[in-house]
Order: C-alpha cells, then structure tokens, then sequence
C-alpha cells in the first residue's frame, strides 16, 4: 500500500473520530489538557500501527482507535511517574509563555 494511501486512510479515520475521542478522554481524566495530550498520543500509536502493519490488516479502524484512547488512559491513570512527567512539562510550557 502507498504512503498516500496511508496518509488518506489516517486523516479520513482522524477526522471522523477526534473529537469522540477528545470527548472520551476529557470524560475519563475531567482535565481539558489531559485530554488534549492523550488525544493527540493516541493518533499518533494509530498512525504508528498503520505504518507497521499496513492499512490492510486493520479490519477496524474505529475499534483500533478506541482501544488505544482506552490503553492510554488506563497507563496515564495508573502510572503516578507518567503524570508527574506531564504535568511539569505543562508547568514549565505555561511559565515559558
């Protein structure tokens, strides 16, 4: 499959489901920005599984984003040194504005 096609297929996925999953993730964490990181995290894994294994072996793409969206809330959730990470880099990015 082409780069392009890749490309097309992505963008297609993004644009039909973004904004759920900002939803999804602003509901699950109650934090604008939280939401706004977890959102952009997981289109990136899903651009990254797309290129790995290729457009063709993904049979649902909106099943393949949710997921993600669930896994990466879970991880933020539970792992204490990942949100200290976070949060100061949303710290130091506030203070440098």
């Amino acid at each position: 499959m082409t780069q392009q096609t890749m490309k097309d297929t992505f963008l297609k996925a993004y644009d039909a489901h973004v904004d759920d999953i900002f939803a999804y993730c602003y509901k699950e964490t109650a934090h604008k920005e939280v939401a706004k990181y977890l959102t952009k995290n997981v289109f990136a894994d899903v651009w990254d599984t797309i290129v790995y294994y290729g457009v063709e072996s993904i049979h649902n793409m909106k099943r393949l984003i949710y997921r993600t969206a669930k896994d990466h809330i879970r991880n933020f959730s539970t792992d204490k040194n990942n949100q200290r990470i976070y949060y100061n880099n949303l710290w130091n990015l506030t203070l440098s504005q």
